[in-house]
């Protein structure tokens, strides 16, 4: 399944409250997406290589890193292949308008 609209405004809200650095939703503890930066960060982030990932930034001490847990598995499921993103689509969660 993909992520709910609850769980974006659970972000959105909590951003808003306590203005993080780096903002990551997590769903039984397991780290997630769509994760939150703030906009002072957006350079490292263009800086990175084609090789490199996000995780290069959230793993970094030298930012500050928030893990926000909601009751929501859409936040683990990832679609980085097109095998990945067939499966969600032919899932019995993903339904069409």
């Amino acid at each position: 399944s993909f992520i709910q609209t609850k769980t974006i405004d659970k972000l959105i809200e909590h951003y808003k409250r306590n203005h993080p650095q780096i903002l990551i939703p997590s769903y039984n503890s397991k780290k997630g997406h769509p994760p939150v930066f703030k906009q002072e960060l957006k350079e490292h982030i263009i800086k990175l290589t084609y090789a490199e990932g996000l995780n290069k930034i959230t793993q970094n001490p030298a930012f500050s890193t928030e893990t926000l847990e909601l009751p929501d598995p859409g936040i683990t499921q990832t679609f980085n292949t097109p095998e990945e993103l067939s499966r969600i689509l032919n899932s019995s969660d993903f339904k069409t308008t």
